[in-house]
């Protein structure tokens, strides 16, 4: 997948609360950022598997969502 799509699907995870919510439960629940990873792509893909916009979610996207959110604080 090319970072472009990788870099839309972190900000359309970002921009989208309920998606942040669970991606910010999955880091607390999980030792590490690939485990956390792991857990949202199995929570999400289990549901529709891609954006809106016809993007699949990736473990790439997640972590850049994650980093892109906290490096705004």
């Amino acid at each position: 997948m090319s970072l472009a799509v990788d870099a839309r699907v972190a900000r359309y995870i970002q921009e989208t609360p309920e998606l942040m919510h669970i991606a910010e439960r999955c880091i607390q629940e999980s030792p590490t950022r690939s485990a956390a990873a792991n857990q949202f792509m199995a929570i999400v893909t289990g549901g529709q598997g891609r954006t809106p916009s016809g993007d699949p979610y990736s473990k790439y996207a997640f972590k850049l969502a994650i980093k892109m959110a906290y490096s705004e604080d």
